[in-house]
């Protein structure tokens, strides 16, 4: 479900005062859209956001985020993916503006279909945060119980149940089941 707030022009001042929101927001062309998820929803974004975390923190690679991060696009808009790796070398990079928002897309982004959305809107944004320097995005289709792997070169891959999502070259050695993203949820 999506609330859109008043269209205008914000600064990034305004929006990181606005109060805490539950749920996701994101300025799309000048609107500020609120969107709220279901527990199916947030339970695939932790636990694959889980994973990542870990992996990332004992291999010393970068930090997986929740979809509390705000990513500056190039053409405005301020994206918020549901699950996000970026590497630590670019972390730190950024120095004393890791308080703000990313500049550009995160190097991984995991957007979740949820009953709001639809693949296609889901891999425009995906074409996107591409655009903005992201080199891996995963869409998990909850209804398929199934993860798109898409790459900056157009390609992609359907990964179901008997598959592995690999991290490839952000998260070298990386491997997560499919199916045990979906383990023990029935819907």
């Amino acid at each position: 479900m999506e609330t859109h707030i008043e269209h205008k022009i914000w600064t990034d001042e305004e929006l990181m005062s606005l109060p805490e929101v539950e749920g996701k927001c994101e300025l799309v062309n000048g609107e500020l859209v609120q969107e709220w998820c279901g527990l199916l929803h947030a339970v695939l974004a932790a636990r694959l956001g889980a994973a990542m975390g870990d992996f990332a923190r004992d291999h010393d690679l970068g930090y997986a985020l929740g979809s509390g991060l705000g990513c500056r696009m190039s053409r405005g808009n301020l994206r918020s993916p549901d699950v996000s790796f970026v590497t630590k070398d670019r972390a730190l990079r950024m120095g004393k503006d890791i308080v703000a928002f990313l500049q550009g897309a995160p190097d991984l982004t995991v957007e979740i279909v949820s009953p709001s959305d639809s693949l296609h809107a889901l891999k425009k944004k995906a074409a996107e945060y591409f655009e903005n320097g992201c080199s891996l995005c995963w869409i998990v289709e909850p209804s398929l119980k199934a993860v798109l792997v898409m790459r900056p070169d157009g390609s992609e891959t359907l990964l179901t149940s008997k598959d592995a999502i690999d991290g490839e070259d952000l998260l070298p050695g990386f491997g997560f089941q499919v199916g045990d993203l979906f383990e023990g949820l029935h819907y």
